[in-house]
């Protein structure tokens, strides 16, 4: 008899156990929370450069043949807002410094046409920046669409790359920019 008691009291824990087990994996999906972030949420927030990177400005004003190329000092601010798992808007703006002005006795656009904003589209490591600009196609003519004009790699806390914008206006009259490495931290 007391045998029989001894198989029966196992038998029930076992047959608790299956039940705790089961329960813990049929009904975990509905209270399990996912805390993995996705890339662009990862990156979302205010990422700084504290040291000046250098800008070049190029600019053939109204139609000239002659091209100017200037260059300027820029401290970056980039707010990176999340739309969806893998793509944001970077709101970019800067402390300018050094500016000098072009042949036709501007100063570049950058220097006082911040804040710009860029579409981005974001990997596991890696955020491109994209605008809707003119740009020439291979033949030379004009055509508008999204091109990317940045590239960064980052880390939890590190943003690296550098930005190229080019927009032309017609065959000859184009502005644009370029960044040496920009390397921003987040804040």
């Amino acid at each position: 008899m007391v045998a029989v008691f001894i198989y029966f009291r196992k038998v029930f824990r076992y047959i608790i156990a299956c039940f705790i087990l089961l329960s813990l994996t049929t009904f975990s999906g509905c209270s399990k929370l996912d805390s993995s972030l996705s890339p662009a949420r990862s990156l979302a927030g205010t990422w700084k450069s504290f040291v000046p990177v250098t800008v070049y400005y190029i600019t053939n004003c109204n139609n000239s043949s002659v091209y100017t190329y200037k260059t300027f000092q820029c401290k970056f601010t980039f707010t990176i807002t999340a739309i969806d798992d893998n793509n944001v808007s970077v709101d970019i703006s800067g402390d300018v410094y050094n500016v000098t002005n072009d042949n036709c006795g501007e100063s570049p656009p950058i220097a006082g046409g911040f804040p710009i904003t860029f579409s981005g589209r974001v990997s596991s490591s890696q955020l491109m920046l994209t605008d809707y600009i003119y740009s020439k196609n291979t033949s030379g003519a004009i055509v508008a669409g999204n091109y990317n004009v940045g590239s960064f790699s980052f880390t939890s806390n590190i943003l690296t790359g550098a930005i190229y914008w080019l927009q032309y206006y017609d065959s000859f009259d184009c502005i644009g920019w370029s960044t040496d490495k920009i390397s921003l931290t987040k804040q």
